[in-house]
């Protein structure tokens, strides 16, 4: 394995894992919890598809149940724990028709706020998804995986940083 660190943003890392997954070196893209630094978010890609992807110190976790077939846009509605710099999240998705979502999220003991977003048109695992803030609006960037299906990988841009994240679903 190799890896490079980024000027900019200082902590993106691009990591190369040499003959793995049938390539001779498969890229990964993410960027470091500036705060916790113990998660690392972002996405990679295998044989021109592109798939999210997260680390985080922690201990092994079980894998989630298989979920068969393509993956389509009501996949991505449902009950999530968002987790980023900055703690925990309550988030829920609603698929509102098209590649449309919509929803809220609700940090602990605070109040909701609101979520718009859109899965991309050339990309059915990408999804972009705007957040109310108290301080603006943020971008959530991320990729569903595509088996299970029960969590997206990815980043937040700040107005002035980019943050990663992870939703895991819970219901």
């Amino acid at each position: 394995m190799s890896a490079q660190v980024a000027e900019d943003p200082p902590h993106e890392l691009v990591l190369d894992i040499h003959d793995f997954n049938g390539l001779a070196a498969q890229r990964f893209t993410g960027y470091l919890a500036t705060e916790s630094r113990g998660l690392i978010a972002g996405y990679t890609r295998w044989r021109e598809e592109r798939y999210g992807f997260y680390a985080r110190r922690d201990l092994p976790r079980p894998l989630a149940a298989f979920r068969s077939g393509e993956v389509a846009p009501p996949d991505f509605a449902g009950l999530y724990t968002l987790r980023c710099d900055g703690g925990p999240a309550a988030l829920e998705l609603l698929h509102v028709g098209d590649r449309r979502l919509s929803g809220h999220w609700r940090p602990p003991g605070g109040e909701p706020h609101q979520i718009d977003g859109e899965i991309d048109q050339g990309d059915p695992l990408l999804v972009r998804l705007t957040l109310s803030t108290p301080a603006g609006p943020a971008t959530l960037t991320g990729s569903l995986f595509s088996r299970p299906k029960n969590v997206i990988a990815g980043w937040i841009d700040l107005p002035a940083a980019r943050i990663p994240c992870y939703l895991l679903r819970i219901g």
